[in-house]
């Protein structure tokens, strides 16, 4: 039976500006250059540490959780298939049912590496009893910037703005997006997202009403 580790939130050390991923193109670079070192690794940490920083950036992308959310999930958290927390910041739930595919990929890292209720999805090393540090999410995000000459600041927070931003792209709803976010005000998600006069032009340029 795995040992009962209760959860010790860490205050992040350092504050940066952060942005979203307007192209697709960038988030599909970060998570291939993962998959990559996990497939090219000469050890078993290394690959489970590539592993485990493609799967941390695949649930920062789709769930829209802050790193300190995301490092402090227990595998019991997504293990049935849908999500249920309380958040560090903001102390308001968050409860929804995960999408086949990344359900599918998350079960597939659980069983791999034996990621019992109790341990913690993102350990330091494999079995490890302590998560691994908002600090060192974004150094290793920060290199990855630097690996794929991303050209752009791109920290943990970066994945909680991107999920927003294509959001609100695809469905044009900022009071849905206001909601996954847990915002109180759908003016302040504008702003968070970085959605700026060069998005309404690309997008009115994109829009024709008429006969085909």
């Amino acid at each position: 039976m795995s040992k009962y580790y209760p959860r010790k939130y860490k205050v992040p050390s350092r504050k940066s500006a952060t942005f979203p991923l307007k192209n697709k193109n960038d988030i599909n670079l970060i998570l291939s250059y993962f998959l990559q070192k996990r497939d090219h690794a000469k050890s078993e940490i290394k690959k489970f540490q590539a592993h485990r920083n493609y799967m941390l950036c695949l649930l920062g992308f789709n769930t829209a959780f802050r790193c300190e959310d995301l490092i402090q999930l227990f595998g019991k958290d997504v293990s049935r298939g849908f999500i249920n927390i309380i958040e560090f910041k903001t102390r308001k739930s968050q409860v929804f049912k995960l999408n086949k595919k990344l359900y599918d990929e998350i079960l597939e890292y659980i069983n791999k590496y034996e990621i019992k209720d109790h341990d913690y999805l993102f350990p330091k090393k494999p079995h490890g009893t302590k998560p691994i540090t908002r600090q060192r999410v974004d150094d290793i995000l920060e290199q990855v910037s630097i690996d794929i000459k991303l050209n752009r600041p791109f920290s943990a927070h970066s994945m909680r703005k991107t999920f927003a931003y294509h959001k609100y792209l695809e469905t044009g709803d900022i009071f849905k997006i206001m909601r996954m976010l847990n915002h109180s005000e759908p003016a302040t998600t504008l702003i968070y997202i970085c959605w700026d006069s060069s998005d309404a032009e690309n997008e009115r340029e994109q829009t024709y009403f008429g006969l085909i």
